[in-house]
């Protein structure tokens, strides 16, 4: 199908269109489908295990391990829902076409609170460019989102930031510190972490 990628950068005229789409998959549930929930998915130690060993941890994220263990723990609950959830809001599974933008690339689709993919898609416009502020801000033209708690975003962030640093350090590429970097930008706005 012909089309291109969506552009996530600031001032893009695809962004109020995701928002559109956003807000009618945030309405999909699975009927009888057995479709994983997010949470089981969700269910990992990254930030539990480096808390207790200290091990990848410096800076901000040493004096502040406690907390990111606590939120990752806390993750699979406040991700709890019963909505289809796509879970990977890359640019490249958003087809642009003919004015308007479908999401493809089904493979990982997830139960889950209805705002999950909104939030996915706040870290990938502030890789992207955006400030957190902008990209939250953006995340308010999609109903779902008014739904999440200010708690239930932080630990997706952190969650989002431990997925994207250990992929990083597992196999590096550019994209993937890009994608940790801007999972850090949020979780230090997120947890009010000072510094640069």
């Amino acid at each position: 199908m012909p089309g291109r990628s969506a552009d996530l950068s600031p001032g893009s005229a695809d962004l109020p269109r995701l928002a559109a789409l956003l807000t009618t998959v945030g309405r999909l549930t699975a009927g009888s489908v057995p479709i994983q929930r997010l949470g089981q998915r969700w269910s990992m130690t990254t930030w539990r295990d480096a808390a207790r060993s200290g091990a990848l941890l410096s800076g901000w994220q040493a004096a502040y391990a406690g907390r990111l263990a606590e939120l990752e723990a806390r993750t699979p609950g406040l991700v709890a829902g019963e909505a289809v959830q796509h879970t990977d809001m890359t640019p490249h599974n958003f087809l642009v076409a003919d004015g308007g933008v479908r999401l493809t690339g089904w493979s990982w689709p997830a139960l889950a609170a209805p705002w999950v993919d909104t939030a996915l898609l706040v870290h990938r416009m502030i890789a992207a460019g955006h400030t957190v502020v902008e990209a939250e801000r953006w995340a308010d033209h999609v109903p779902a989102w008014w739904s999440a708690a200010e708690e239930a975003v932080s630990a997706v962030a952190v969650t989002v930031l431990g997925l994207w640093q250990a992929r990083s350090r597992a196999d590096p590429a550019p994209y993937r510190a890009q994608l940790a970097g801007a999972g850090s930008a949020w979780v230090r706005c997120r947890l009010g972490v000072p510094g640069p």
